[in-house]
This record gives structure tokens, sequence and C-alpha cells, in this order.
């Protein structure tokens, strides 16, 4: 079974990816081109790869298994508080994106920098973490879980939207 660990990391690549055609979108429209359906494309992805999926299997798997083994990760000044809360200010951000307005490009790039911070932090702390509070089977059972939300949730279908953003813009 895949580390549940690189499984993240390998997702992060894929939402660092549709950052990289967002950022593209934000560069179109100072020019004055507005490709709203492949950015509506890519705000779908937004939600539900990166949210929906990614991190649902963070706040809802990972996060509350490191809670019952390190009750201090728990705390609010705990790198994993900082996580969540970052989370939920990338939802604010892709609200604000979605209007389409003036403030478009401040807010594509308010939403790249956080997330390319955030998932720096994920990608140096996760593993970390993961080896200090789980064993090899503890780990099969999160991959598990982890299985069972990109199935639920289809994220592998999810990809498919990068490659037609893709073709459309670049």
């Amino acid at each position: 079974m895949q580390d549940p660990i690189e499984q993240l990391k390998l997702e992060h690549q894929n939402i660092l990816r549709g950052l990289e055609l967002l950022s593209l979108t934000g560069k179109l429209y100072e020019e004055g081109a507005m490709p709203e359906d492949e950015i509506n494309q890519l705000l779908k992805f937004f939600r539900l790869y990166a949210d929906d999926g990614h991190h649902a299997k963070e706040e809802a798997i990972l996060f509350p298994r490191l809670e019952i083994k390190n009750p201090s990760i728990a705390n609010d000044n705990s790198p994993i508080s900082v996580l969540v809360k970052h989370h939920f200010e990338g939802r604010k951000l892709v609200a604000n994106i979605s209007k389409l307005n003036n403030q478009y490009t401040l807010h594509v790039k308010n939403y790249n920098d956080l997330l390319s911070r955030h998932i720096t932090i994920e990608d140096e702390l996760f593993p970390q973490l993961a080896d200090e509070n789980f064993d090899a089977n503890e780990l099969d059972e999160i991959a598990s879980e982890f299985n069972k939300v990109d199935e639920i949730r289809n994220l592998n279908e999810l990809l498919k939207i990068l490659e037609v953003v893709e073709l459309n813009i670049k």
C-alpha cells in the first residue's frame, strides 16, 4: 500500500500544478483576457480536489490520529492548528477569486503564496510527525482511509481538469 504521507506529497504536486495554471489566468486577466471557463474549472479543482479531497484527508483522518497519539498537537499554537487555519484562509481566498472582480490577480497571488508556503510546511513536517507517531500498521490504516476518500471524491478524475485547462490556456 502507498505511504499516505507520500500520497499527500504527490497531491501537493498536483495542487502546485493547479496554482501555476491559476497564476497564468491572473497574467491573462492583467492582459485584458478573461478565461472565465478555465478559471471556473480551476476553482472546481481547488474546491473538490484540494479542499474536499486532500484537505479532508488531513482534517478528518491524519490530524485526529495525530492528536490521539500526541495531544499537544491540538493546542492553538501547534503546527497542525496553523495548517487548519491555512485551510480556512484558503477557502476564503477561493471565494474571493470566484468573484472575478478587479481584485482577481491580488486574490490569485495571495492564494498562490498561501498554498505554496503551506505545502512547504506540510512536506517538511508530515514525514517527521508520521515517523514519530505511527507504526507501519497505522500508516497502512491511514492509507486505506485515504484510498476510500479518493474513491468517494473521484480525485483521479478531477486531475483531468488540469489537463483540459492546460490545453486551453498554454
